[in-house]
């Protein structure tokens, strides 16, 4: 792979470092319709064959590609799944109201012992978590709970509330991202040495990456990957996702350039990373730097 980070660089990652993920998806309008009326994001921006999808105050989280996308094979590196963050306890009942109102099938509720999480699939079956984190306290006191008795919770405060479908509020994020690589030491070597994230936990096939003392970030496996080819481009599931450096100076010592203040680079595995300063997407820049992604991803691919 080129060499593209500084060795002597700061390190990459910022306090909540990835924003926004980016999806190659069959029908537009019926993923528009998920992500806005199942997970309640707000259409930022649309065109014939983009939406960018996010907070009220358009805050980016999903952008929207309509390709004539084939399936991923079985094997291949890709996404596993994305989280939105919700802030709390309350928020996360409101998303549960919100998908059971709309009779939208759910694949499972669980407790993961540092945060509660409700997955559902998109229209093209990628995964999406929907997860809140327990606070510290909450951490110190906490019984685990089934599938179950989460869900009756959950479901109980959601009917307390005086709304089951709310408008998404401002401070949800991306909470984590987890990829499917096709050799665990070589996503370690990249994520840890290279873009300066520190390993939060190791299980058999699994490593989870972090920025500062969060419980990760991202993680990536091997449990269907190990050893699998890299997605045809147009494939269903990841384009890329973006990694936000604390400021420009640090994205400049670590990519050793700037092309409009961003930088493309894809991972061991083949997944997609922009690489910027900047948390938000102005419109107008979008389609300028979704080509130049296509562009730069076309080259790598031809290495």
């Amino acid at each position: 792979m080129e060499q593209i980070f500084d060795e002597n660089r700061e390190r990459l990652a910022s306090s909540f470092p990835i924003g926004y993920v980016s999806l190659n998806i069959t029908n537009l309008e019926k993923s528009i319709d998920f992500y806005h009326s199942i997970i309640g994001l707000h259409v930022i921006m649309k065109t014939e064959r983009f939406a960018v999808l996010g907070t009220s105050t358009e805050q980016p989280l999903i952008i929207l590609a309509q390709e004539e996308a084939i399936q991923r094979k079985s094997n291949a590196t890709g996404i596993d799944h994305l989280a939105i963050l919700a802030p709390n306890r309350i928020e996360l009942a409101r998303h549960l109201g919100r998908i059971l109102e709309r009779n939208y099938p759910i694949r499972m509720i669980t407790d993961h012992g540092v945060n509660e999480s409700i997955y559902v699939n998109d229209p093209d079956g990628i995964l999406i978590e929907i997860t809140r984190d327990f606070t510290s306290e909450e951490l110190v006191l906490h019984r685990p709970l089934s599938s179950q008795e989460l869900a009756q919770e959950l479901l109980d405060l959601s009917r307390q509330l005086q709304s089951a479908s709310p408008e998404i509020a401002t401070n949800r994020k991306i909470g984590h991202v987890l990829l499917k690589v096709s050799d665990l030491s070589q996503a370690e070597q990249f994520y840890v040495r290279d873009l300066g994230f520190q390993v939060s936990m190791r299980i058999p096939g699994a490593v989870f990456v972090a920025s500062g003392d969060y419980h990760h970030h991202l993680g990536f496996h091997v449990w269907e990957s190990g050893g699998g080819p890299r997605p045809d481009i147009s494939a269903i599931g990841l384009r890329y996702f973006s990694i936000i450096a604390p400021n420009d100076e640090a994205l400049l010592q670590t990519t050793g350039e700037s092309i409009r203040n961003f930088r493309f680079v894809r991972d061991p595995a083949g997944n997609g990373i922009v690489l910027t300063s900047h948390a938000t997407i102005h419109h107008e820049e979008l389609l300028d730097m979704d080509q130049i992604i296509l562009e730069r991803s076309n080259s790598i691919e031809n290495q």
